[in-house]
């Protein structure tokens, strides 16, 4: 059984972000060939935004996501969004448990 931790979904993010940075270069690239000249000065800040996105969510979650714990996370949750602790399970702990009771 594999257990990455949870670093699944921050490669899942940074692929997506790339696959759609580029996309948009490819759409931005096909353009001028295909359509007007408004049409390509409009999708000119596309890419930008796009990468404004990644960083903008890298800075507000991804960074203190990776270095914070469980119980801080639950506990956050608890309070902000109203979610039930009993939702989240350690992996490792229940890893532990399930290797103890065998």
């Amino acid at each position: 059984e594999f257990n990455g931790g949870g670093f699944f979904w921050y490669d899942l993010f940074n692929s997506v972000q790339l696959g759609l940075l580029l996309g948009t270069l490819t759409l931005l690239a096909l353009a001028p060939r295909y359509g007007s000249a408004y049409q390509f000065s409009a999708l000119l800040p596309l890419p930008c935004l796009v990468v404004l996105l990644s960083v903008y969510c890298w800075g507000q979650t991804g960074y203190s996501s990776k270095r914070i714990s469980l119980e801080d996370a639950v506990a956050a949750d608890v309070t902000e969004m109203s979610f039930e602790p009993g939702l989240y399970l350690d992996p490792i702990g229940e890893m532990a448990a399930s290797a103890d009771s065998e």
